[in-house]
């Protein structure tokens, strides 16, 4: 995240290597990222420095075989792309967390453009596609919030998601099959969340995490959860050991 540097791991190898450099992609900080199957490239959620030095908030893209550079798509207003989910039609769906709202960027469009904006999308973070209805958390107040395309023109209505538990700062938020979503939590923990409306429950799959948990992937019967840190982030010496990713054992819950 800090220094703009994308790492891959191959399975079984155990280790990460550099994949995207800063000093080639202009990245200065990169936050959440998501393969685009369809289209053979890598997303990230991005800050970059303009021609005249400015930082400013994109969605680049970059090709997977290659690596080389496809696209870079800017925000409407500007404000910061923090995570972001694809739709089945290829449209992209991304957070911006300090300014409360979804960007979205149409198939064959340039920009991403606010869909909508509300209270309850303050401090908006993960974010991932359950069918047409969007999910997504809130880090700073706590909520799991879901947006619902209404109408012939698919405007959004935002609602607040009843819980059987509460969540604390809640991060990256990932689709499992058709009615489930793995939630990690910057406080430690990770979550299966059941989604059958109007219930909505809680799993703990795992807890006891270190060094605010940020992100989480899930390939096979594993989810990796990777660790931000963010205390390092102003203080590098103040936690000096290598960054890891953490194999957690996910299986979903049969009933």
């Amino acid at each position: 995240m800090a220094q703009g540097t994308i790492y891959r791991a191959l399975p079984r190898t155990g280790r990460a290597k550099v994949w995207l450099d800063p000093r080639s992609t202009g990245i200065q900080h990169a936050m959440g990222v998501q393969v685009d199957e369809s289209n053979r490239r890598l997303l990230v959620c991005a800050s970059s420095l303009d021609a005249s030095g400015v930082s400013t908030g994109s969605l680049r893209g970059f090709d997977l075989d290659s690596r080389r550079a496809v696209a870079d798509y800017r925000l409407e207003a500007g404000g910061q792309c923090n995570d972001l989910a694809i739709g089945d039609e290829g449209t992209i769906y991304a957070t911006d967390f300090d300014n409360g709202r979804i960007m979205r960027l149409l198939p064959g469009d340039t920009l991403l453009r606010e869909w909508v904006r509300s209270p309850l999308l303050a401090g908006a973070n993960g974010i991932a596609l359950l069918g047409t209805n969007l999910y997504v958390t809130s880090y700073t107040s706590g909520r799991l919030v879901r947006i619902s395309p209404v109408g012939k023109d698919r405007t959004a209505e935002v609602v607040e998601i009843s819980l059987d538990g509460a969540l604390a700062k809640p991060d990256a938020l990932r689709a499992v099959g058709a009615r489930r979503l793995l939630l990690v939590e910057g406080a430690g923990r990770l979550l299966e969340i059941v989604v059958s409306e109007p219930l909505v429950r809680l799993r703990i799959v795992c807890e006891g995490l270190r060094d605010d948990p940020a992100g989480v992937a899930i390939v096979g019967n594993i989810a990796w959860i990777v660790a931000g840190r963010f205390a390092s982030l102003k203080q590098p010496d103040l936690n000096p050991r290598p960054f890891r990713a953490i194999a957690v054992p996910y299986a979903p819950e049969s009933r």
